[in-house]
């Protein structure tokens, strides 16, 4: 069993594997959530469980704008959030 806490959006290379990883207020108080995100699959055995708990309140102050997850286009033509 280990636990490792650090720098969401700069893993270390050799953090290894985990079975779960727990990110509880985090993604909308990242500069650069997609970083995170993208090193999951590294990091998370197979068969093992991401727990992601937002409130997505994005903030300029923690996180660019252009950053934001969502902010795209449905087919509909609307507007999708990070709700959907």
């Amino acid at each position: 069993t280990s636990f490792e806490q650090g720098d969401a959006c700069a893993i270390r290379g050799d953090v290894g594997k985990f079975s779960v990883v727990h990110g509880a207020n985090l993604l909308c108080r990242l500069p650069k959530p997609l970083d995170f995100l993208s090193r999951l699959k590294d990091i998370v055995v197979d068969g093992g469980l991401v727990v992601l708990i937002s409130p997505y309140s994005w903030l300029p102050a923690y996180t660019p704008k252009d950053k934001w997850l969502g902010g795209f286009t449905k087919p509909d033509g609307q507007a999708a959030d990070s709700f959907e």
